[in-house]
């Protein structure tokens, strides 16, 4: 019969073998764990603390045995650093990468313009280079992303610029660590991750980073920041830079902490138990996921067939009903203004002197100035060099100024794109931004040049929306707005934007703008298409919900077609309103009042609602189609009748 030993003689055994290998036996490493994990609570007498470390005869040895079971050969291979260079040693890879494509570009067009070629990471032979005019020759040899590969004109120079901008950050950083002014180290209180840099020194990097790409470049700023003097951003009190916490600390998961010591015996009833509860768990929820979903699955796919037969494709012979065929619509303009084109053209040809008359041709009409200067710094986004003349021979021309000014802007939005936020990129939020700040100052001095001009100020809407404004700082500029034409329809147009939920909004402010915007605009005006812009966005950004069954909505329709019949054939804003109406009426059934629309729109489709959708041609198309087919089955009824001179 074999003896079997008692626990007593194993526990023996087992700290014999301990003892052994090396390693301290189980009390001893009870005895140190639990005063390592568990402070003194002040019930036992104080213990002397040391790692748990100490318990070990060949703690180094025990360790690299460990790495080499546990890390991979990729980790193994890997260079090793101490702890505490960690931070700076990461930052210094990122930073070496993202210069790469510079440091190319830099030996290339030094190699094309036959220079002597910079240096490996230090940037003044890059500033160098720039200061000597070749920044767009460095720029232009860049990686491209797709956005600035598909821009031209200025767009394309901004996109470049931008690229520039990003990879010299990265070789300035690159430059500082290398020489021992910059560091990043390790913080257990606060953010994981912290730069050592004064206060401020974030500000005068950028700050001086927009001087060197500037028209014309000032490298000197970046210039003395690298080298120590000034404000620099690499010397002085710790300044505190988060960078994610998930990137350089350990895990701090439950299963690090303490667990209680259990027997074998108690440890497999515990998982077992904990199991049955685990699959009754399971059971339950899957019960209640099918009882759910399987009805909700069924009432979906109906809805999808039903969606798919309403959206099933249907086709007219536009010929037939005297309207412009698919293939010949026009996506450029909302209605057709050849003069607008015609100025447009001779100004990219060089002629300002035109373009300034017909911006002068506006007088006081405040509004007509304003769709006025959307022509002309359309044109000055693609091309600035006739305003750049047009300013040169009249530095003090606040005409002149103010095509600058929102010029800038117009080539803001164009870098964003008219994507949502989650497709754009940083490339194209960077450029944005930039631009902005560069426009405000623009706008402000145009403002100062002419006082009782309210487009300055609605030039600064857009820049209030890119750059976060708080509601209290717009409701300051929309005082200045309303002080010089309270009924401004760019403005009020504009303005709906930033009450917006996708910006600084919600859909309850959007619509108490529109609202009272349209009740207290006086007769002759267009405002009353407010309420359509307002439900353009609301069932733009909530498409499930059914936004135009709304009570207020046939009023609100009403209303804007009474505004339409009041205002002159040509009006300017008259092609976009149409536009709105034309699809809201189809939304809401009025298919013979939307057949007039659609008539009357002809076939340029560079509006809204239109230009909301990635392909406008499609939408407008669909929704032309399916009115006038809808109309056909109505048994092509006429308009109901309106009270043109009274109102309703």
């Amino acid at each position: 019969m074999p003896v079997t030993s008692r626990p007593a003689d194993r526990t023996a055994a087992e700290e014999a073998a301990a003892r052994d290998r090396g390693l301290p036996g189980t009390s001893l490493r009870a005895a140190l764990g639990l005063g390592l994990l568990w402070p003194d609570d002040g019930r036992t007498a104080t213990r002397v603390r040391r790692p748990v470390f100490a318990a070990l005869r060949a703690p180094d040895g025990l360790l690299a045995g460990l790495e080499r079971v546990v890390l991979g050969p990729q980790a193994l291979s890997t260079r090793r650093v101490p702890w505490a260079e960690l931070p700076s040693q990461i930052r210094r890879a990122s930073c070496a990468r993202g210069a790469q494509p510079l440091l190319r570009a830099m030996a290339q067009a030094a190699g094309a313009r036959d220079v002597a070629p910079p240096g490996v990471t230090h940037p003044d032979r890059l500033l160098d280079m720039v200061d000597h005019g070749l920044l767009y020759d460095i720029a232009g040899r860049l990686p491209r992303s797709e956005q600035a590969g598909r821009s031209s004109g200025r767009a394309a120079r901004e996109f470049a610029r931008t690229a520039f901008r990003s990879a010299l950050r990265q070789l300035a950083l690159l430059a500082a660590l290398d020489a021992g002014r910059c560091r990043w180290e390790l913080c257990w209180a606060g953010p994981p991750v912290r730069q050592v840099a004064p206060d401020g020194s974030a500000e005068a990097l950028e700050e001086a980073l927009d001087h060197a790409v500037a028209e014309p470049p000032d490298t000197a700023p970046l210039r003395a920041l690298l080298s120590g003097g000034g404000r620099g951003p690499f010397s002085g009190r710790r300044h505190g830079t988060a960078i994610p916490r998930h990137a350089l600390t350990a895990s701090r998961s439950p299963s690090l902490r303490p667990q209680p010591l259990r027997s074998p015996l108690q440890a497999a009833r515990l998982g077992k138990t904990r199991m049955n509860v685990l699959i009754d768990i399971a059971g339950a929820g899957a019960l209640v996921y099918a009882a759910v979903t399987i009805p909700r699955n069924a009432r979906k796919a109906r809805a999808a067939r039903a969606e798919a037969k309403a959206k099933a494709p249907v086709n007219i012979d536009p010929a037939q009903y005297g309207l412009v065929p698919a293939a010949q619509l026009d996506t450029r303009f909302a209605g057709p203004d050849p003069e607008a084109d015609a100025v447009a053209v001779a100004a990219l040809a060089g002629d300002w002197r035109r373009a300034a008359a017909y911006l002068a041709g506006a007088g006081r009409d405040w509004d007509l100035r304003w769709y006025r200067l959307g022509i002309l710094t359309h044109a000055a986004a693609q091309d600035d060099s006739w305003v750049k003349a047009w300013r040169t021979e009249h530095p003090d021309d606040p005409s002149a100024a103010l095509v600058h000014a929102d010029a800038l802007v117009v080539l803001a939005g164009n870098v964003r794109g008219d994507k949502g936020a989650k497709h754009t990129t940083a490339e194209q939020f960077e450029g944005f931004r930039r631009l902005l700040a560069q426009a405000l100052p623009a706008c402000q001095e145009a403002a100062r040049m002419a006082p009782d001009d309210p487009c300055p100020w609605i030039a600064q809407i857009t820049i209030a929306l890119g750059l976060g404004w708080s509601h209290d700082e717009f409701r300051a500029l929309w005082a200045e707005v309303t002080a010089r034409d309270p009924h401004h329809f760019g403005a009020h147009v504009s303005a709906l934007q930033y009450w917006c939920a996708k910006w600084r909004g919600s859909h309850e402010l959007m619509y108490a703008f529109a609202e009272q915007a349209a009740a207290s605009a006086p007769p002759g005006s267009l405002l009353p298409v407010l309420r359509l812009y307002a439900l353009l966005e609301h069932g733009t950004r909530e498409r499930d919900e059914p936004v135009y069954h709304q009570p207020f909505v046939q009023a609100a329709v009403d209303a804007t077609l009474d505004a339409v019949d009041r205002v002159p054939a040509g009006h300017h804003r008259l092609p976009v309103v149409r536009h709105l109406l034309a699809d809201t009426l189809f939304l809401t059934k009025r298919y013979a009042e939307a057949v007039e629309q659609f008539r009357a729109v002809g076939g340029h489709i560079g509006s809204v609602p239109w230009t909301y959708s990635g392909n406008p041609v499609k939408a407008f198309v669909h929704a032309r189609t399916n009115t006038f087919v809808l109309w056909e089955k109505a048994g092509r009824p006429a308009p109901p009748p309106r009270g043109r001179a009274t109102g309703r």
